[in-house]
């Protein structure tokens, strides 16, 4: 297979890892909030009787079932763009056989189970230890000082804010190696 330059493939890869953690900071944190304006459908449920494992598992398999479909989308985008991606790296070793690999196939497993984690366990067990008649009667606007929203809130900024500056200055230095002048 043709060389690739593995500077621009670990960039790549850094990029990738880090805009994968900000969509999962605010898929977190966006479940979060989901499941708190559900609280009065987890309440009725739970005073009629349902087990909360049964609750659980209703919502574990909606989250579950809408990460699936994400990691569909993502690998038919991936099919898409194989030739844009293999321009950009001079490398045309990528294929759509890749993405079926065993390896790769365990790692989108063990993603989908990590962002189910930090999605739906978190708010969904909170919101289950609750008691039925707080959630019915409306006066659990659950209090507290949501510092794990507030981490993932700040963590999602951070991240933000550095790929918005390292990207501004690869682009500044791009521009300047191509208005500079050469002295030829």
């Amino acid at each position: 297979t043709p060389k690739a330059n593995h500077t621009y493939m670990n960039v790549l890869q850094v990029l990738g890892w880090i805009i994968f953690i900000i969509v999962v900071f605010n898929y977190g944190n966006y479940t979060a909030s989901y499941y708190t304006e559900r609280l009065k459908e987890i309440s009725i449920r739970k005073y009629f009787g349902a087990a909360k494992s049964k609750i659980l598992g209703k919502f574990i398999l909606e989250m579950a079932s809408v990460a699936l479909l994400v990691i569909i989308t993502a690998i038919v985008l991936f099919a898409l763009l194989i030739p844009f991606m293999n321009d950009l790296t001079s490398n045309e070793a990528l294929n759509v056989n890749a993405m079926l690999e065993t390896s790769i196939l365990t790692i989108l497993l063990v993603i989908l189970v990590s962002i189910l984690a930090v999605s739906v366990l978190y708010p969904i067990l909170y919101l289950l230890n609750l008691a039925a008649y707080k959630g019915i009667t409306g006066k659990s606007a659950i209090k507290g000082n949501n510092s794990f929203r507030r981490i993932l809130m700040s963590l999602q900024f951070f991240g933000t804010a550095i790929m918005v500056f390292f990207t501004l200055v690869v682009f500044f230095q791009m521009q300047y190696l191509e208005n500079k002048n050469l002295g030829f």
